[in-house]
This record gives C-alpha cells, structure tokens and sequence, in this order.
C-alpha cells in the first residue's frame, strides 16, 4: 500500500511543472556558532534569492506558510528591504545587493486550513531533504524509504550540489 501510495506521489509530483531549492538551516549549529544569529528564515529567504538572481525570470509568487501575525511580518518587511536595499537582514552579506533588488517577489501567506497544493508539495520537499541531511550528517537511516528518490526529483540528480544550501 506505501509503495502503491509513493508511486503516485513520485508520478504526479513529476508531472507538475516548478522549481524547487531548498535551504537547510541547522539551528543548533547557528547558535554554537554565532554570537547573535540571524533568523534562520530571512537567511533562508534570501539564500533562495541569491540563487533566483541567475534565472532569466525575474518576477516571482511565493507562497509561504502562515507562522502567525507577528512572524508574517518579519518575513514581509525582510521582503520589503530585499527590494528597496537588495538585502532581507542587514547582518547578511549584501554583496549581491544590485542583484537582489532585480527580483520582483510578490508574497502571500496562507495556513494549513486553506489546503494550497504548493504548501503541501513543500512540506513533501522538506520532509524528504531533512531525512537525507540527517541521513548524511548522523549517518542515520531515512524517516520515509522513499525520500531519497522523492528529494532527487523534486532538487535534481545531483540535488547536494545543486539545489540544497547547508547553512552554516
């Protein structure tokens, strides 16, 4: 029945057209290594950011997760300054700061109840690249037998190289 379920899941996810890239973010690791660490999701955003700078496409629809008012808010204005100064923080490097204010990204929030397929396949995404990591980095085995093959669809052959950022 799993593998039944996961073929489907393998087939229809290869028959929907987007990109995906992905950040992980270790935050026990952020913490022991900086002082004061940035959060680890406007470092998140403007990794993906650096890497949409080299498409041709410069206009872009993000849907994100609803964390709450307050935390929609932060992301929001890191947006905000992503476009007027070509940096979501200001303690993240900012030499590709002309670059960045190229993107024009237009941002929506949603939560769980509103059932968008994009946050679903996200949570697929980022299910599968955590069990590989954790598999890499503690040698552990996977949380899900499929992962591996759905996080090499989903990020590409090479999808280590490629599509995944490992911070820091």
């Amino acid at each position: 029945m799993e593998k039944r379920f996961h073929d489907d899941l393998y087939e229809t996810l290869k028959r929907c057209k987007f990109r995906t890239l992905g950040v992980y973010i270790s935050k026990e690791k952020m913490q022991q290594q900086y002082s004061y660490p940035v959060h680890p999701y406007l470092s998140s955003i403007q990794l993906i950011c650096e890497r949409l700078i080299w498409n041709d496409e410069k206009d872009f629809r993000w849907c994100f997760e609803s964390r709450g008012t307050r935390e929609d808010k932060v992301y929001e204005e890191g947006l905000r300054r992503q476009e007027r100064y070509g940096y979501i923080d200001p303690a993240l490097p900012m030499y590709l700061s002309n670059e960045l204010k190229k993107l024009n990204i237009s941002a929506v929030f949603r939560t769980k109840k509103h059932f968008v397929s994009g946050l679903d396949i996200a949570d697929t995404a980022a299910y599968c690249m955590g069990s590989i990591i954790r598999k890499w980095e503690l040698g552990v085995s996977d949380f899900w037998p499929f992962s591996e093959r759905i996080a090499r669809l989903l990020f590409g052959r090479i999808f280590h190289e490629r599509a995944i950022v490992i911070l820091p």
